[in-house]
Formats: structure tokens, sequence, C-alpha cells
């Protein structure tokens, strides 16, 4: 009995369907990234830049900022804060926005550092609630990549109809290289269509 327990343990798979997507590496926090994309929408004919403005370590806890803004004309539209702490997942902190800052009291949560498909985090900060859902591991292609991307597809939403939150939406989000594709309705930099990397670049030195 106690020999065939064993060769059961090692031949139970450890897969996903067991122990849930590790979330972080699809975040691309480390190092300095630059993304572009572009839209369908006829209201947004830009190409939008989302570049890394900031990076911090401080006790085990990173902290990053992502800037967003238009390529030509070169302009500003805000910024985006997170927060990562391991085993805590990572959150959203606050946000900047035609020259005004928001600083969440309670971070709002993005992503816990596993999650199974249908897993949702929720956050009730500054007199609304944030629900962010991972709803799997989906083809996510997009118009820089020749190659086939999977992408863990999050949705997060808040109980607000009338809100003007710049990163509420829908983010496809690929292992090592972040959001191959976002939908974002609200905001600068919001959009009635997908916004689709076009190209990236990465310095692992930041």
């Amino acid at each position: 009995m106690t020999l065939l327990a064993f060769l059961f343990a090692c031949t139970v798979p450890d897969g996903p369907s067991y122990s849930g997507h590790g979330t972080y590496d699809y975040l691309a926090f480390e190092g300095a990234y630059t993304w572009k994309y572009q839209s369908d929408d006829p209201e947004t004919a830009y190409t939008l830049v989302v570049e890394t403005a900031d990076y911090q370590y401080v006790d085990g806890m990173e902290y990053i900022t992502f800037e967003y803004g238009s390529e030509d004309p070169q302009q500003l539209f805000g910024s985006v804060s997170w927060e990562s702490g391991g085993i805590n997942g990572s959150a959203i902190t606050g946000y900047t926005m035609n020259d005004e800052e928001v600083i969440f009291d309670t971070p709002v949560g993005f992503a816990a550092h596993r999650m199974v498909t249908g897993d949702t985090v929720e956050t009730t900060t500054n007199g609304v609630t944030f629900t962010s859902t991972m709803l799997g591991l989906v083809p996510c292609q997009n118009n820089w990549s020749p190659d086939d991307w999977e992408c863990l597809h999050f949705s997060l939403t808040v109980d607000q109809a009338d809100h003007n939150f710049p990163f509420v939406g829908d983010y496809w989000m690929a292992n090592g290289w972040g959001a191959s594709i976002f939908t974002v309705g609200n905001g600068a930099w919001g959009s009635a269509e997908d916004w689709v990397l076009i190209g990236a670049q990465w310095d692992p030195e930041g």
C-alpha cells in the first residue's frame, strides 16, 4: 500500500488544474519595458506608448510605475502604479491622469500569487469595490510577434457605472512580456477597441 501510494504521488500531474497558474511572470515587472500599441478605434488613431517609469525594491516588495502616452504627437497621458510582493500577489496602488493623482487607501488587487480559472480578487477601497477575475489561459495573438502566444486573461471591473478609472478593463497578459492585448474604456487612454501590441523592448538591467 505504501509503495502504491508513493507511485501515485509521483505520477499525479503538477499542472495548472492542480496548483493554478503562477501570475507574476505574466505581469512584466522586472527590468525596463517599452510597449507600443494600436487600436482600430478611429477616436484613438495614435500609437500608445507604455513605459516603465520607475522601479523600486524595498523590504521584499516591488513598486513599479508605468507611464502611458502617445508617440506622435508625443504626449504624456498619465501613469498607473503597482506593487508586488511574492505570495501577496500584485495590486494597483494608484494612478495619475490629467494632473490628478489618486492613491488608494487599500491597493486594488489584480492577481493573487497563483490563480486557477475563475478565481477572483476583490478589493473595497476609496468608496468603491473592484473585482479582478482570471478567466483562463487563452490565445492572444498580437501584431508584433509572428509566434502563437498564450496569455492569462484578466478582467478587472468596478461597481460604479460612471467612473473614470483608466485601468479598469480586460488584459491578456503574456509570460515575460505583459499585456499582448488590453481594453480599457475610460480614462485618458480609453478606447472602444482593443489596444493590440505592435512592438516591445526590454532592458533586464532597468
